[in-house]
């Protein structure tokens, strides 16, 4: 097989495998540079033996620059700015329910509390049952709180005492202190401010007006957690 490769300067591709082609092309293509075989050289146009580039190989080498990077980074603090400036107000809104049931109940407890009281200190509890302002009975004068008296109707310093919607003029409850009829403290009205007035009202316009007697007009403010204010209104009459 040399002497043929040496007469006919070439090897015959029939006579050569797949496997044979690539073996000898390895052992004397370096570089795709030529070598010879017992002397003769071996030409190029009968094995040619190269090493294509693996595209896939460069392309996993290729990657994000710095400025992308940055530019990237940029997009996605603007993008998640926006989204917890609409996510925000939404779940503030979503705990406003809460806040307004609590303060709805506090008020109503309260006034409930207020109004199964009796009209004023000096009206009978009993037989004969005679109300302030006839049979010679004066009706209680209201006072209005000062910083140095903040319950000048009260029956003492306990709402346990109370006995008329009178005692109730000028009451402040505030987190801790706000409790029920009973004393008992109430933990998830904290933040809750509860502020008490009443004033009689004959003409229930909310003037004021005491000429008869006949009418207080109570008042009930809820401050709640959220800085949100409700208000709460109802008569007790002279009965």
């Amino acid at each position: 097989m040399a002497a043929d490769f040496k007469k006919n300067n070439t090897l015959p591709l029939i006579e050569a495998n797949l496997s044979t082609k690539e073996a000898i092309a390895k052992k004397y293509f370096i570089n795709d540079t030529p070598t010879f075989l017992d002397g003769i050289l071996m030409p190029n146009q009968v094995f040619s033996y190269k090493t294509q580039p693996n595209k896939n190989q460069n392309a996993m080498q290729n990657g994000f620059t710095l400025i992308e990077l940055i530019l990237g980074m940029v997009v996605l603090a603007i993008v998640m700015t926006i989204i917890t400036g609409l996510l925000a107000p939404q779940a503030r809104q979503s705990a406003d329910p809460v806040v307004q049931i609590r303060a709805t109940e506090l008020g109503q407890a309260m006034m409930n509390e207020i109004l199964a009281k009796s009209f004023d200190e000096n009206s009978d509890r009993s037989p004969p049952w005679n109300r302030c302002g006839e049979n010679a009975i004066t009706c209680t004068t209201l006072i209005t709180p000062t910083p140095s008296n903040q319950t000048p109707n009260d029956e003492g310093a306990s709402r346990e005492n109370y006995n008329d919607v009178d005692d109730y003029h000028g009451l402040k409850l505030a987190g801790t202190a706000i409790e029920n009829s009973l004393g008992d403290a109430v933990p998830y009205y904290a933040g809750f401010q509860l502020d008490i007035a009443v004033q009689y009202d004959d003409d229930f316009n909310g003037a004021g007006t005491s000429s008869k007697k006949i009418a207080k007009l109570v008042t009930v403010t809820v401050t709640a957690s959220n800085g949100e204010v409700y208000g709460f209104s109802a008569y007790k009459g002279n009965y």
